[in-house]
């Protein structure tokens, strides 16, 4: 790494470890690639889809292969969409807690049952 002439203990921070800081090596790093959002036909598509299924909104492989087709997507960005969309949707939210309380629920009562049969 290139040396600044820096050292450490003098009031001043060595900033080489910091690629950005030094003039020159930023420009050999390829920057990463923002993240872009979906295309909002798609997304709407798969709104429209999710809605209708809201009641169990887990979409076969078929379906998948189906949005794939449609939306230009890869399979694992619409996967991604759907799960996401899952664990935003307050709808979704709401069944994953009573759920979770209901199957909570079921053991504990399957325990009372276990320690009145002793």
């Amino acid at each position: 790494m290139q040396n600044l002439g820096l050292r450490h203990g003098e009031g001043q921070v060595p900033y080489q470890q910091y690629a950005w800081a030094v003039p020159g090596v930023a420009d050999n790093i390829i920057p990463r690639k923002r993240r872009g959002n979906l295309p909002r036909e798609a997304t709407q598509y798969f709104k429209r889809w999710f809605n209708e299924h809201i009641s169990s909104p887990y979409p076969t492989e078929e379906e998948k292969v189906h949005f794939v087709n449609v939306s230009g997507l890869t399979m694992a960005q619409v996967g991604n969409w759907f799960i996401n969309q899952r664990r935003r949707n307050p709808m979704t939210k709401e069944k994953r807690i009573s759920a979770n309380q209901h199957h909570n629920q079921s053991e504990s009562d399957e325990d009372e049952e276990e320690e009145e049969e002793e």
